[in-house]
């Protein structure tokens, strides 16, 4: 597996491209469709309910991303991070959805997301730097920013890893076919956070 490393914004984002993504993304995606009873949703925005939250149990294949994760991360960190069964959850998108410029700090030290389903038109990933946006606990209001937003265009089987600080945003999906992720928070193990 090759781990390409970004230079974004004085900071770093890691890349990387899961062979046989195909076979492990098949069944990621039949378990999360055969366990809808035991989804709950939150962080509605005026659009769509953005997380999707499953118990591993029903979703057992979601289990290699997120070992992944933490191994990715701990080739080019040299540091040991865990996952939290609260602290992963699915993006289930489809036609007109959006999500809003965040980050994820503070707490977790690096965040990612693992692109499971892809169709033609999904929405693409932005990352955004030098932000001007009011961020309170609770509360979050964004008044526009500066610096122009770096895209990248998600594939099926892509992982992305970056600074939990760093805000992110999810342009419109420009498709009715559903666009599915995986996006997770990594904290280190005896943090006091």
């Amino acid at each position: 597996m090759e781990i390409q490393k970004h230079q974004l914004f004085a900071t770093e984002i890691y890349t990387t491209n899961f062979e046989s993504s195909e076979d492990v993304n098949k069944v990621i995606l039949e378990q999360f469709d055969a366990s809808i009873e035991h989804h709950t949703v939150s962080h509605h925005n005026s659009i769509r309910y953005e997380n999707t939250y499953v118990p591993i149990q029903h979703v057992p294949a979601v289990q290699a991303i997120l070992t992944s994760a933490i191994a990715v991360t701990s080739v080019f960190t040299k540091q040991q991070f865990q996952i939290d069964e609260n602290n992963w959850w699915f993006n289930n998108m489809t036609g007109g959805d959006i999500t809003d410029a965040h980050g994820h700090s503070p707490g977790p030290v690096w965040s990612g997301v693992y692109y499971a389903k892809v169709p033609a038109g999904s929405g693409k990933l932005y990352f955004t730097y030098n932000r001007m946006h009011i961020k309170e606990p609770n509360f979050y209001k964004y008044i526009g920013h500066n610096f122009q937003d770096v895209e990248i265009t998600p594939v099926e089987g892509m992982m992305i890893i970056f600074p939990t600080w760093l805000d992110h945003r999810v342009g419109m999906q420009q498709t009715n076919e559903k666009r599915i992720s995986i996006s997770f928070n990594m904290r280190y193990p005896h943090g006091i956070l």
